[in-house]
């Protein structure tokens, strides 16, 4: 091999160097398959195991925000951050996971035995039905 000819071996040796470094696995934390995205649940929403459960614990959320704010009702945007900030997930996505096309408004329609849903302006308003004696 002549100077010219170790000098471009040289360069190629760099570029291939280059390339294996590139190429090692990423640290854990930054591994996508080992990232949380919203479609997938928290650890502390494993709890929520049917949708009478999720119906028992937004009836306890709602009942607690009601008798602290003295009112009869609550924006069901509050019913979600309240929710979020308990279980660090979004209420629709539980609802999705256990009704794929469906969302936290649709599910509380539809326990309206349970849950009695009013739009306030632009605003859905949830509050515990009156029981029918």
């Amino acid at each position: 091999m002549n100077s010219t000819n170790l000098g471009v071996f040289s360069s190629l040796q760099n570029e291939i160097n280059a390339t294996e470094e590139a190429a090692n696995p990423l640290p854990v934390d930054q591994n996508i398959e080992n990232q949380n995205f919203p479609e997938t649940l928290p650890y502390n929403s494993i709890a929520i195991d049917s949708l009478d459960t999720l119906e028992k614990i937004l009836l306890e959320m709602i009942e607690a925000a009601t008798f602290e704010s003295k009112e009869d009702a609550i924006s069901v945007t509050k019913l979600k951050k309240i929710f979020f900030k308990k279980y660090q997930c979004h209420a629709d996505v539980i609802v999705k996971h256990f009704l794929a096309n469906s969302s936290l408004i649709k599910f509380l329609q539809s326990r309206h035995s349970v849950f009695q849903l009013t739009l306030n302006g632009s605003e859905h308003q949830v509050a515990i039905a009156q029981k029918v004696d």
